[in-house]
């Protein structure tokens, strides 16, 4: 074969791939190739049955493939038994070498090999393809592969011309993925190829074996296919940072390392002959596959696609020489030898070999016409098969160039909710989910135009109001103009996957409640779903009535629906979502009631009540209040008596004591002590709930009476090392309220003692008296350890603590500040807080001012919103720097993100500013090589050589918002984020309001609202580094925008106000309706 006639067949292989991707699917397969005609139509009906033979290339094993594919085969046997066909599907195992020989001797049916080995087959043996392999990736479709060469993480090695007189190793010298690809590199690089081969060993097949081997340290380099080394460290075999790529190549969305431009990946192809029955089996089994199956666990989670074009394999095996293009130059090289050697004789024998040449080309030709005609025959019958197999089991729909329905399979009416007739030529656009039509117009069409498939989820909207997700693959079919004449549509339904359960599970489910669960419409008030309970208990109606379709009006009383209406219509307007209350039946059952109004993502709002039998629980509430009433009364008698005779002994009236006896009984006074507390604090919680709690209201001087709380618990905080300041200046004359001083100063005397307990020693805690209009307020703060985010919301319910564990330090009943609000309640006040952890916590009293003595009591609450911040003029008044930042700034940014609810993935410390600056390649950082492009890298080394830095840690956090949809946005959500975080850790930088920040940016949105921000903005790097020194800067901002997403790193300055070792911080805003959707993700699964 010389050089005109491999050209011809390349050309050949190219054409019939460009009309396969024209045709109607894009992706139509030439399943049965060059049938013959009898093997065709035969199925075996003899007794002894029939062995069909699938080969797999065992690139990890004998073994490991038969334990991977032997599971296949039964399915393929058991779908054979059920279509009574007399087939026995086998599974054999091959290296490279034997693979080959096995196909080109006839002795397979089907086969899955590399794509080097499938252009060897189908060069010498006419195989054709029946699906391509793809890897399913962390929810990710990647059909395509490459080589990886690697070392071991220490190595000196870093570039491929490194490699020149090491050691390296490969899987196979006949595998594309194990070896070929990456002699195809070192050729690039003038590497001697011979020397290399000549030293390289070989696992025989075996892809973790080479990978054992560098890792041993027995070679120096090895070559595998891309996603080896991934997948065993996903299955917890190697570790990552122990390896590092040799040049590696960076292809966009690609996950794995690789040193070598893409390829084609795996192939499932067979040779001609095989029977019709038996590729109907094949593939009806491999397309009804579900990926949960045990067979396809087994397989590792292989992805099955339409084949694709393997015209760069062919041009890869002849630029390498290698089979079936070994001799593609070296018969040339022989004749020009020839001719060079005797003019004469060679031009004489070139003439004769011209003319022998000629015939065989004309006959070759004659034998590819006739093939191409079986070809385009075979073709005709690929696509009606692969078309109804697609249709049997996916959604499938056309569309016109304009993007109206022009046919749609039954699957698609079922998924869609609407007929056929309502579907054909309506525009798809109008079927689709309102929030998702952006994609259709935006994505998809322009890909049609341009000839460019599309891969992704569209969201269906049903006529009934529910979504429907489809993973679909949009294909363009054109003319022979390559003009656009229609769109395909393959799509697999995920919805219930998406949804996670069933709705009938989950009814199911709600059936084992013993609550009563009601789920209605918000505006029919039709019932949508009732468990058994409710037709029991609360419906007016037998419980074989059906409730379907009925409204609540139907089903109980007028009174009750007038309420439930008036609770549901503040639900909907809002802000408030749920909604408690308690009501007794005329049984004498009471029932919580808790009605909520949900809006499902992509389905009807609707209401949700659940009714909660609390009968018992008031029963036993009341004798357990009976109970601590009775037992606090019998024990504060004697409680009282032992107080007083151990405050006797102390005295010293009963003789001097001795030391260790004096602090014994000092231990057991202050126990006393405490029990006497918790026993008051019962009983008035007793009082409280009976109605009884006693309260002797005037007018009263109320810093008169803060000065009373005062006296007693300065010395309490003392002991405990706090310093306890009042920071006001007293207003005798004017700070006059109406209420009992007695229950006040009991207010005051529990948040002073709350102050002190949780607050450092060394600490202080700061008191306030303000008159605030017609309200005086209370002010206390302490810098202590703060109220744990999760507890704020129900520090004021009974028996609650900031920290309710066995292990908690500080004591407490848990009663204090329930008494307090119930106090300060009755008193027409309001009591509010503001609290961080780690900075403290600041309390405040709001109550009704009086004008003058003889005013009348005021009898309409006080109205005051909660704190979103600790008062200013508390914070100037601070004597001593409290402990704000415990953990890392970073540490701290990364916090406050995840708590604003945007999930990040963040990497600190990994990096340096000089080693950025420098150009060091930092290895095992994805998310810093991803968004510290050049351009940054640029930035720190211009401000580096300005003398405007310092050398500081590199942190990166990525957080994906949805609300984002524009640069503008995403930056200002970036720079928002970032001044919160400067106000967060304020105090080491000496509490200013903001620290002073100028911006390089060359977007004009996001520029004109920085200047809203008073940041000062310039158009690029060079002038922002010039004019830190003059404009004295404390942070430095630069902005990369892309697609909708915004980069905003925060740089500090050398002479600004950041402290020492504050880190440089990247924060990425990243839009996620701009991530790169799924392709079309089919229900198979590979054993590689």
């Amino acid at each position: 074969m010389n050089q005109k006639e491999n050209m011809a067949g390349a050309k050949i292989v190219k054409q019939g791939w460009g009309k396969l991707r024209r045709t109607l699917l894009g992706a139509a397969i030439a399943l049965i190739g060059a049938l013959q005609p009898a093997a065709g139509q035969q199925v075996d009906t003899m007794d002894a049955p029939r062995d069909i033979t699938i080969g797999i290339l065992a690139s990890e094993g004998i073994t490991r493939a038969l334990d991977s594919w032997l599971p296949m085969a039964a399915a393929l046997n058991t779908a054979a038994q059920g279509a009574e066909l007399n087939y026995r599907f086998k599974i054999a195992p091959y290296t490279d070498a034997t693979m080959i020989n096995k196909i080109s001797q006839g002795a397979l049916d089907f086969f899955l090999v590399d794509p080097a080995a499938f252009v060897v087959a189908e060069v010498e043996s006419n195989a054709r393809p029946l699906l391509s392999v793809a890897q399913m990736w962390e929810g990710q479709v990647y059909d395509k592969t490459s080589v990886v060469v690697f070392t071991t993480a220490d190595s000196d090695i870093r570039a491929i011309p490194d490699i020149a007189g090491r050691s390296i190793m490969g899987v196979s010298a006949d595998e594309m993925t194990g070896w070929k690809l990456a002699l195809q590199e070192f050729r690039k690089y003038r590497l001697d190829i011979d020397d290399i081969a000549s030293r390289a060993l070989f696992s025989g097949g075996n892809q973790r074996e080479v990978v054992y081997a560098v890792q041993a340290g027995l070679v120096d380099v090895g070559v595998v296919r891309a996603g080896v080394l991934e997948g065993l460290a996903r299955d917890g075999v190697i570790d990552m940072n122990d390896f590092r790529p040799v040049s590696p190549v960076d292809h966009p969305g690609y996950p794995f390392w690789a040193s070598t431009m893409l390829y084609p990946d795996w192939v499932l192809g067979t040779i001609p002959g095989v029977p019709q029955a038996a590729l109907t089996i094949l593939v009806d089994t491999l397309l009804g596959q579900d990926t949960g199956s045990p067979e396809a666990i087994a397989a590792g989670g292989t992805v099955w696609l339409p084949p694709q074009n393997y015209q760069s394999v062919h041009e890869l095996l002849i630029s390498l020489r290698a089979r079936p293009y070994e001799n593609y130059l070296q018969r040339s090289a022989l004749r020009i030898a020839s001719t060079y050697k005797w003019l004469v004789l060679g031009t004489l024998l070139l003439i004769v070999f011209s003319l022998l040449f000629l015939i065989f080309q004309l006959r070759e030709n004659a034998r590819q016409a006739h093939a191409r005609k079986d070809v385009l025959k075979s073709e005709v019958r690929s696509k009606q098969f692969y078309r109804n197999a697609v249709e049997a089991h996916t959604v499938f729909c056309m569309l016109n160039q304009n993007g109206a329905i022009t046919h749609v399979n039954d699957q698609f009416v079922q998924a869609s909710g609407r007929s056929r007739e309502a579907l054909i030529s309506t525009p798809l656009v109008d079927v689709m989910d309102a929030g998702n039509r952006g994609v259709l117009t935006g994505d998809v069409l322009p890909a049609m135009m341009s000839g460019t498939p599309w891969k992704g989820t569209i969201v269906l909207h049903k006529t009934d109001g529910k979504a429907v997700w489809l993973q679909c693959s949009f294909i363009p079919i054109t003319d022979g103009e390559k003009q656009l004449r229609e769109i395909a549509i393959v799509a697999s339904d995920m919805t219930k996957t998406r949804e996670g359960v069933s709705e009938a599970r989950f009814n199911n489910t709600l059936e084992l409640l013993q609550d009563h669960v009601v789920v209605f419409q918000p505006q029919t008030y039709a019932v949508m779903y009732a468990n058994a309970s409710v037709a029991r208990h609360l419906m007016r109606h037998d419980e074989s009535d059906d409730w379907r379709g009925k409204s609540l009006s139907d089903l109980i009383g007028k009174r009750d629906y007038d309420s439930l209406r008036e609770r549901c219509a503040g639900l909907i307007k809002g802000p408030e979502r749920r909604v408690t209350w308690e009501v007794e039946a005329k049984s004498g059952i009471t029932y919580d009631i808790s009605l909520e109004y949900v809006c499902p993502a992509q389905d009807e709002p609707r209401f949700i009540a659940i009714y909660r039998d609390v009968s018992q629980r008031k029963v036993a509430e009341k004798a357990k209040t009976e109970f601590l009433s009775t037992v606090s009364h019998e024990l504060r008698t004697p409680l009282t008596s032992i107080k007083g005779a151990l405050g006797l002994v102390l005295s010293g009236a009963t003789g001097q004591l001795p030391d260790k006896m004096k602090g014994l009984i000092t231990i057991a006074a202050s126990s006393c002590d405490r029990l006497i507390l918790l026993i008051n604090s019962i009983l008035d919680m007793e009082k409280i709930e009976t109605g009884t709690l006693d309260f002797r209201m005037k007018t009263l001087n109320l810093s008169e009476t803060l000065n009373t709380a005062l006296v007693p618990n300065q010395l309490y905080a003392e002991r405990a090392g706090v310093s306890l300041r009042r920071v006001d200046t007293p207003d005798d004359h004017v700070m006059l309220t109406y209420g009992d001083s007695k229950r006040l100063v009991q207010v005051l005397d529990n948040l002073l003692s709350n102050a002190v307990k949780f607050s450092e020693h060394g600490g202080e805690i700061l008191i306030a008296l303000h008159a605030v209009g017609d309200q005086l307020r209370i002010s206390i703060r302490d810098f202590g350890t703060g109220i744990q985010a999760a507890a704020q919301a129900s520090v004021f319910e009974k028996f609650t603590q900031g920290d309710s564990s066995d292990s908690r330090s500080k004591g407490g009943t848990g009663l204090g500040l329930t008494i307090a609000k119930v106090i300060i309640d009755h008193h027409q006040g309001q009591i509010t807080f503001f609290s961080r952890e780690d900075v403290g916590t600041e309390i405040i009293i709001s109550l009704p001012r009086l004008a003058q003595e003889d005013a009348p009591a005021p009898d309409t609450p006080v109205q005051v919103a909660p704190p979103t911040a600790f008062s200013a003029a508390l914070e100037q008044q601070a004597r001593k720097t409290p402990s704000v930042i415990k953990k890392t700034a970073a540490e701290h940014l990364v916090q406050q993100i995840t708590r604003a609810g945007y999930g990040p993935e963040f990497e600190l410390g990994k990096a340096d500013v000089g080693r950025l600056a420098a150009g060091v390649e930092i290895v095992g950082a994805p998310l810093l090589n991803k968004w510290i492009t050049q351009n940054e890298r640029d930035t720190l080394s211009q401000l580096i050589g300005a003398g405007a830095i310092a050398d500081a840690a590199v942190c990166v956090i990525e957080a994906a918002s949805d609300t984002d949809h524009s640069a503008a946005g995403s930056a200002s959500t970036a720079v928002a984020q970032l001044r919160a975080w400067f106000a967060t850790c304020a105090e080491p930088i000496g509490n200013p309001a903001q620290p002073l920040t100028i911006a390089a940016v060359d977007h004009p949105d996001v520029a004109s609202w920085l200047e809203t921000e008073s940041i000062v903005t310039f158009d690029d790097t060079v002038d922002l580094a010039k004019s830190v020194a003059t404009s004295q800067a404390d942070v430095v901002l630069t902005f990369a925008i892309n697609d909708g997403s915004a980069s905003v790193m925060a740089v500090p300055t050398s002479q600004g106000l950041m402290p020492s070792g504050w880190p440089v911080c990247v924060l990425v805003i990243r839009n996620v309706e701009n991530k790169n959707s799924l392709g079309v993700v089919s229900k198979f699964s590979s054993g590689r």
